[in-house]
């Protein structure tokens, strides 16, 4: 209690959790096999095929799992 009668409220606490740290653990070895691979690579899509670098594929592959992630991702409630 303070000299009037009010208590304190705690100060937070920053924590990291688990979950943030693995999710940065996998975004770093993402851009490090990214960065890694600088080659050029043909992607065969369903009706035409395409000359790409691999990092730009890997990116997008990458970024793609993100959004579904993002999409699919449970709320809680309360």
């Amino acid at each position: 209690m303070t000299q009037y009668g009010q208590a304190q409220t705690p100060q937070p606490r920053w924590r990291i959790s688990p979950k943030w740290i693995a999710a940065a653990l996998i975004a770093i070895a993402a851009i490090w096999f990214i960065v890694a691979n600088n080659q050029s690579a043909q992607i065969s899509l369903w009706v035409k095929s395409v000359q790409a670098p691999v990092w730009l594929v890997l990116a997008l592959t990458f970024a793609a799992g993100m959004l579904t992630g993002w999409l699919l991702r449970r709320r809680r409630v309360g």
